[in-house]
């Protein structure tokens, strides 16, 4: 992984993601006093130089920072994510991270996901190689 683009990911639960407002995201942000703890570290670089991903939870106090690119639930309580160097994997609801699909070595970036629940389908455009990948999950 590039040290550059790697960050600190602070995986909780990753479905407070989706019930935070992005409108009061920047108030929250600016407004709390609260002194933080980095409760889990699952990549750590050379600091934020290019995070992808900044959301604050006011109601728990949580900074999640990250370089995730693509965010989909399963349908199951977990989530794919991808990030912009080719990895892609599930991040289960008990917070372990499984490691679905790494393309980094042959160089073919992953822009975002989409996952489709009723059909299991999980889509992978790539970036440089222009083209969508599909994957079956069972």
């Amino acid at each position: 992984m590039n040290s550059k683009n790697a960050a600190i990911i602070i995986i909780l639960f990753f479905s407070l993601v989706l019930n935070i407002s992005v409108s009061s995201l920047s108030s929250q942000l600016f407004a709390a006093e609260v002194p933080y703890t980095i409760v889990q570290k699952w990549q750590i670089g050379d600091g934020l130089s290019v995070p992808e991903s900044i959301l604050f939870d006011g109601t728990d106090n949580i900074l999640y920072v990250s370089n995730i690119n693509g965010l989909r639930p399963d349908g199951n309580g977990n989530f794919f994510i991808s990030d912009w160097q080719g990895k892609t994997s599930l991040v289960m609801a008990s917070g372990q991270i499984h490691t679905l699909l790494d393309t980094t070595a042959s160089k073919v970036n992953s822009a975002d996901l989409e996952y489709i629940i009723s059909r299991k389908l999980l889509l992978i455009p790539t970036f440089f190689d222009n083209r969508i990948v599909a994957y079956q999950i069972k």
